[in-house]
């Protein structure tokens, strides 16, 4: 095996991470195995994340839903997406599967991404699902609010269902009779402890507490109280400053790539969140981490166009 496809949702950077630790195990195993990478999710988490040979393909894969912030969703705008983005246009699907063919891969794994499970139908090759959690799960929660989402649920439960094999990730939602279950599945650590926190100006042995609503935009209006209430305690908070300054330097690159007939759609996802992976100031005893917004698009393009390949 030459290669395989990845179909990420990009609702949040932990379907992206969760991929990207099960792509490095495949290098472990074969390193010179190129995974070709479908998602919306940043090209720049992927670069810092792999070791062996990778190529970006910037597609929206799934709509997932439309969040105001970490706690609220914006229905109305996740109907809208759903409704232009499924069923699934099968000229699209279509135009992937001649891609991913004429890439060499012979495998399809998708995190979450039910667009991915097609395309491996469409393509006769064997696809893998490797979730903890389907969107149709996410959607019956919310059917008796909102009946238009039934349809959607309903439509997406066949193409979960389709897929050939299911891989379960600790901690699952729903268990499914003949999957494959794992605990749960991350990326191995890049640096050490004692590294982390000289890099974050800790102490060796401070107390330190990260408080994240995900890495979306919050307001923590408690935040002067802490302070004062717990003065020996350091605490890291995700995406509360405006100003973004990355822990990681990052390496300038131009991994991207056409997608063929990929239509001008809402954009679906994690659009409208924003994703900490950054590091800010420190301020007395916090510690602002800023917050970085991806600004892949999607684009119409010719299909069947090479991308430039990728390496941490």
């Amino acid at each position: 095996m030459s290669a395989v496809a990845f179909f990420i949702s990009a609702h949040g950077l932990g379907h992206a991470a969760r991929a990207a630790a099960v792509m490095q195990a495949l290098h472990d195993r074969r390193p010179h195995l190129r995974c070709e990478i479908f998602s919306a999710a940043p090209a720049w988490f992927f670069h810092e994340s792999l070791t062996g040979p990778w190529r970006y393909h910037a597609l929206a894969v799934d709509v997932g839903l439309v969040q105001v912030d970490s706690l609220h969703e914006d229905m109305p705008a996740t109907l809208a997406a759903l409704d232009a983005f499924y069923p699934l246009d099968a000229g699209l699907v279509q135009a992937l599967a001649r891609q991913i063919v004429a890439l060499g891969c012979e495998l399809v794994l998708c995190d979450i991404a039910p667009l991915g499970i097609a395309v491996a139908a469409a393509a006769g090759l064997p696809s893998v699902l490797i979730e903890n959690f389907t969107w149709e799960w996410i959607y019956a929660g919310l059917e008796e609010a909102y009946p238009d989402l039934r349809r959607h649920r309903c439509y997406l439960a066949q193409l979960f269902a389709a897929a050939d094999h299911r891989i379960q990730a600790e901690p699952v939602c729903v268990a499914q009779a003949g999957a494959f279950t794992t605990p749960p599945i991350a990326r191995r650590p890049r640096q050490t402890r004692t590294e982390i926190r000289q890099r974050l100006g800790v102490a060796a042995n401070a107390p330190l507490v990260l408080l994240t609503m995900g890495g979306a935009a919050w307001e923590y209006a408690f935040l002067p109280r802490l302070t004062t209430a717990q003065p020996d305690i350091q605490f890291l908070i995700p995406g509360s400053v405006s100003q973004v300054e990355r822990w990681w330097p990052t390496k300038s690159s131009t991994v991207s790539t056409s997608v063929p007939g990929n239509r001008r759609r809402p954009r679906p996802s994690c659009c409208r969140n924003s994703v900490a992976d950054s590091v800010g100031r420190r301020k007395s005893t916090l510690l602002m981490a800023g917050m970085s917004t991806p600004s892949l698009r999607m684009s119409e393009t010719k299909p069947h166009s090479s991308g430039s390949s990728g390496s941490a």
